[in-house]
């Protein structure tokens, strides 16, 4: 392996690269295809980081400290020019502000390195909090080349840990809200932190389902999980995807008793999938253009269970009784055939654009690729563009990865890849009427984007 894999080589012609013009598997009542690793249509890649530092240049070469590559990046929020990942063994700070020559300037590695960072979050362009297991960590990332730790915190009752994490901030200050483990609670529990003094973060306040609290009786049938697994916040409202549970509405007028005002139960039965659990695993925000509370929300459903999770288009207007309007299917949800050159088999929904303005929700399925659906038709969402991550050597699951998106304003897209040896962060724009395939160049140095489209005149504007 040689340095960063950050360049890109256009090839023209057909058939080039992985050879997988066509590839995919069709189904008997239909032409409809999964795409498979290594396909791109209305996609173009400008750039990717393999999160390579310093005297590691290699970011999918085994750390000497951890024995773990840094490349493994999931959850990143880009904010200024600058992407903060989540690369679990700790976070990087990576230069953005050019997306075809990304590079890593920051590299904290937490200590026991066995600490997991998968959820980071940054507000108010300077304070980043960091999820560890055993603690939220607060820098202050004004200078992104050399931030500077301020504080931790961990309630004392802590006991499994923490998992998904947002950050909040409105006129009453900044708060950090916590998917965490505490003793004497079934399943994990929201903990709001009040970090708006971030050097003193102090626990403002906790909300759990009936039933998970100490001494309390679970109301949901055995087999069933009911734990927060993650969180979105829009103005006075949290949206927690509750696993099996679905959505949870909290109202955080007061931020000190957050109150349930709607779920969306599918526990009790899915009507579209009664006989399989919903691992929901985050919620996105359709923006509204009125500037009010949210009309509609989508879930990421991560069921790794073939025909596996997908999207789902909950109203919302109506808090008290949310309802799913619609949802999106890959083709593989739609025929439920297990395809054998899947061998990780998780193509669920892992993540979707938190914040969703405009007429397209980018998402992630992790070894499903990164996704555009076009929700103009709230009721009747398509797909609009593709790009699932080719197969590298070194990669454990013999797959390409697709963890979290981040879009910017310009439109510029943003995507992370956590496969263990062969992750990253790729820069990508909507391009339409382009098709293609990717593949790594012989010693995995470079990509090459083959064209298998008919090509339009080279003074054409492609991006009509």
């Amino acid at each position: 392996m040689t340095m960063n894999r950050r360049r890109f080589v256009q090839a023209a012609g057909v058939g080039a690269g992985l050879g997988l013009t066509g590839a995919g598997w069709a189904f008997h009542d239909g032409p409809l295809v999964q795409p498979s690793y290594g396909e791109i249509s209305n996609l173009e890649i400008l750039g990717y980081c393999d999160m390579g530092f310093g005297d590691q240049p290699d970011g999918s070469a085994l750390d000497p400290v951890s024995n773990l590559p840094w490349d493994r990046t999931s959850e990143f929020r880009v904010v200024r020019g600058y992407a903060y990942c989540a690369n679990y063994q700790g976070f990087s700070i990576v230069d953005v502000r050019d997306p075809r020559n990304m590079r890593s300037v920051f590299r904290y590695q937490h200590n026991p390195v066995n600490n997991n960072t998968q959820y980071i979050d940054i507000k108010g362009g300077n304070i980043l909090v960091q999820k560890q297991n055993d603690n939220l960590r607060i820098w202050d990332v004004s200078n992104p080349y050399a931030p500077v730790q301020l504080s931790t915190f961990a309630p004392a009752d802590i006991a499994g840990g923490y998992h998904g994490m947002w950050v909040h901030e409105d006129h009453r200050g900044r708060f950090a809200f916590a998917s965490c483990s505490v003793v004497g609670y079934t399943g994990n529990v929201v903990i709001i932190v009040d970090i708006t003094d971030p050097r003193r973060p102090r626990e403002a306040s906790r909300w759990w389902y009936p039933g998970q609290g100490p001494g309390e009786t679970p109301t949901w049938p055995a087999g069933i999980s009911v734990t927060c697994h993650d969180l979105t916040t829009y103005k006075d409202r949290c949206y927690a995807a509750w696993r099996d549970k679905g959505l949870i509405i909290l109202d955080i007028s007061n931020i000190s008793n957050p109150v349930r005002v709607g779920e969306l139960n599918w526990a009790d039965g899915r009507p579209n999938m009664a006989s399989l659990p919903g691992q929901t695993h985050s919620w996105g925000i359709v923006v509204p253009k009125h500037g009010g509370r949210a009309e509609t929300v989508v879930s990421g459903d991560e069921l790794s269970v073939c025909p596996y999770g997908f999207f789902h288009f909950v109203d919302v207007r109506n808090e008290s009784k949310p309802r799913e309007i619609s949802n999106f299917m890959l083709p593989l949800n739609m025929h439920g055939n297990c395809p054998p050159d899947r061998p990780g088999r998780r193509m669920g929904t892992h993540d979707i654009e938190r914040m969703i303005r405009g007429d397209i929700a980018w998402s992630a399925w992790e070894e499903g690729g990164f996704w555009g659906i076009d929700i103009s038709d709230i009721h009747n969402p398509k797909q609009i563009a593709y790009f699932i991550p080719p197969v590298r050597s070194d990669s454990l699951a013999f797959s390409g990865h697709a963890d979290d998106v981040f879009v910017m304003d310009d439109g510029l897209i943003f995507g992370s890849s956590s496969d263990f040896g062969a992750g990253g962060l790729w820069a990508m724009r909507l391009k339409k009427k382009f098709k293609g395939t990717v593949a790594w160049n012989a010693d995995e140095s470079d990509v090459i984007v083959t064209r298998t489209d008919r090509r339009r005149d080279r003074h054409d504007d492609d991006d009509d």
